[in-house]
C-alpha cells in the first residue's frame, strides 16, 4: 500500500509532524513521505528537530 498523496489547498501550507520513539521508523516515513510528494511535483521542506 503506497503513500497517500497530500495537497492543501492552493496557496495554503501544510505542516505535517512526525514524533515517535528511537528506532521507530520516522525518518523512513519521512523519506518516503518526501518523494511521494515530490513525485507529484508537490514543493517539500524537511526541517529534522533533534533533541538529546
Amino acid at each position: 500500500m503506497g503513500l497517500p498523496t497530500i495537497i492543501p489547498e492552493e496557496g495554503k501550507r501544510l505542516i505535517v509532524g512526525i514524533d515517535g520513539l528511537s528506532r521507530s521508523g520516522k525518518t523512513t516515513f519521512a523519506k518516503k513521505l518526501v518523494e511521494n510528494q515530490r513525485e507529484k511535483a508537490i514543493p517539500v521542506l524537511v526541517l529534522i528537530l533533534m533533541t538529546t
